[in-house]
């Protein structure tokens, strides 16, 4: 599971590996989704869904996904940490096998643990 398309980089790298049967791509913005989905490697292994990944999450019952990457936000603050971060994933709980990766959480730690 990816969260977040951007510029299809994630959800390529991914779908390359022979490993990898399938990455589901959520993404919030169509116009991302019309911009990027046309460019994307290895298309037969990529689901793109038009939605929020809060709401996926919540409402997702179609099985387990073994790995997640969430990269939603633009900046890497305490707040965002706290606000999407954190309900993403505890939304992958039951939903996703291994803890999920959620880009620059580490920046956002450092900078919650400087201003404690």
């Amino acid at each position: 599971l990816v969260a977040g398309l951007g510029i299809g980089f994630a959800a390529s790298v991914l779908a390359i590996r022979p490993e990898v049967s399938s990455v589901t791509v959520v993404e919030i913005s169509p116009d991302v989704i019309k911009l990027v989905a046309p460019h994307i490697r290895e298309p037969h292994k990529i689901r793109i869904v038009n939605a929020d990944a809060k709401d996926f999450l919540a409402n997702h019952k179609a099985g387990l996904f073994d790995f997640a990457f969430y990269d939603v936000w633009i900046e890497q603050t305490v707040e965002v940490l706290a606000d999407v971060v954190g309900p993403l994933r505890a939304l992958s709980a039951g939903k996703v096998v291994h803890t999920p990766t959620c880009w620059n959480e580490d920046v956002m730690r450092g900078d919650m643990r400087g201003k404690l």
